[in-house]
């Protein structure tokens, strides 16, 4: 599906979970209405760990699919979990569009369109807690739950590619997409972090 409202904007704010994307989208958003007007700003919640929005989304993907949900139906761990639903999510992006489409039917055609995209932060497997694991369990214990040294880290954004898949599907659809990465001061500043 096309929109077929022009945007002066769309913005994905990225990166690590706690690096402040909710709380920049919250205040980008405040700011922004009160310039181009209510009506004219859109929040999409893309993460579907994220319950604690301090913003009303427009969109919300965990209408669609909760981490939570899956976890407790499919009897997953938090990171299966999220990438089961970040696919989940990018199988039915027809109804997200459908509902910024809804929402930008409400905007002034004279001012510029905004939709701020909250996404999710990255899944990670701590390299600590595999070699904790193997160094606490038997080897059955270790092959029980394939705890591989190879699987050290999953990243949502480099991994697996579903968040790209879900970015490409958006701009198909004529959003045209900007991407905020924000990133942890005290990881700039100390790169063994």
């Amino acid at each position: 599906m096309h929109i077929t409202h022009s945007f002066h904007c769309s913005v994905c704010f990225t990166r690590p979970p706690g690096s402040g994307k909710t709380t920049y989208c919250d205040i980008m958003a405040k700011h922004l209405k009160k310039k181009y007007g209510e009506y004219n700003v859109f929040v999409a919640n893309m993460d579907p760990g994220n319950d604690l929005l301090p913003y009303k989304a427009d969109v919300n993907v965990q209408e669609l699919v909760t981490v939570d949900q899956v976890m407790d139906a499919m009897e997953l761990g938090p990171n299966g979990a999220y990438i089961f639903a970040m696919e989940f999510i990018d199988s039915h992006l027809d109804r997200v569009i459908r509902e910024l489409h809804t929402c930008c039917a409400k905007s002034d055609p004279n001012k510029p369109r905004w939709i701020l995209f909250d996404m999710p932060g990255q899944v990670i497997r701590s390299t600590k807690t595999f070699i904790n694991v193997k160094r606490s369990c038997s080897l059955e214990c270790f092959q029980k739950f394939n705890c591989n040294t190879n699987l050290l880290q999953v990243e949502l954004y480099i991994h697996v590619k579903t968040v790209k898949d879900t970015i490409k599907k958006l701009e198909l659809s004529q959003i045209r997409l900007c991407t905020i990465n924000l990133v942890d001061s005290h990881h700039c500043s100390d790169p063994g972090k």
